[in-house]
Formats: C-alpha cells, sequence, structure tokens
C-alpha cells in the first residue's frame, strides 16, 4: 500500500480512506504474500479509518503505526501505535532522551 496508484492486490488507489473494507483486505493479503508475514503495518501517509483498522485485526496483523508522534503504552490501541521522529540529524543521546 505505500505506492500511491498501485495496490499489490492488483487494484488502483490514492489512500487508504478511499477503499472499502474488502479491498483493504484483499491488498494486505497480498502483501503478506510477497513480504511472507504479516507481523507490522505503517498506514500510507499516516491515513487510517475504522475499517483499515478493522482489516487489520481481521487479517491479523500485529500492531500498525500512524504518523503521530508519541510513546506507546501498556494498553494502546495496537492498530493505531505512535511513533518517535527519528531523523538524519537525530543523534543517539537525543533519541535516548526522545524515550524518557
Amino acid at each position: 500500500m505505500h505506492f500511491p496508484d498501485d495496490l499489490a492486490s492488483g487494484a488502483k488507489h490514492h489512500q487508504i480512506g478511499n477503499l472499502s473494507k474488502e479491498e483493504i483486505i484483499a491488498d494486505l493479503k497480498a502483501n503478506t504474500d510477497i513480504v511472507g508475514n504479516n507481523h507490522a503495518f505503517a498506514y500510507p501517509y499516516g491515513d487510517y479509518t475504522a475499517d483499515a483498522q478493522s482489516a487489520l485485526r481481521e487479517t491479523g496483523v500485529l500492531c500498525s503505526f500512524t504518523t503521530k508522534r508519541g510513546k506507546v503504552y501498556p494498553g494502546d490501541d495496537p492498530t493505531i501505535l505512535k511513533r518517535i521522529g527519528v531523523y538524519n540529524t537525530t543523534d543517539f543521546d537525543t533519541f535516548v532522551a526522545g524515550l524518557k
């Protein structure tokens, strides 16, 4: 789902929010066949919907990440996890400080 026009299943799209739950499931299954597992997922462009979350649960994806910044805590919804930003200017000490 990381390409703006072609899904692994062969369908066309621009954002996950424009796809039906069935289209999302078909693409997740096609991607799993290509990658070899469905352990983690990153929402393209950070775009997610209730249908996307449901599709991820149904296909057994363990965790999925948004583009929202922040920490993850026990009990957070595993289908909409936040991220800690790491950039080409982020040194190790800055990264560790962001974890505290």
